[in-house]
């Protein structure tokens, strides 16, 4: 999952409780959080490259 610090849409403390809670299951997680970046990580100019190289990464790793 990807979430920037300064999404005004949705916390980013909802993502880093669903990261934790999943973790306290014993679930894999892949967790990026973007600091000052808004609620769209793969569209804002400081974050687009990181956030789509990454997503590509994990879908060809899961996907196959």
């Amino acid at each position: 999952m990807m979430h920037g610090t300064s999404d005004y849409v949705i916390s980013v403390d909802q993502s880093r409780e669903y990261e934790k809670a999943a973790r306290g299951l014993g679930k894999p997680v892949t967790a990026v959080y973007f600091d000052g970046v808004g609620h769209m990580v793969s569209v804002e100019s400081q974050s687009r490259a990181d956030a789509l190289k990454r997503a590509v990464s994990f879908l060809r790793e899961n996907l196959r």
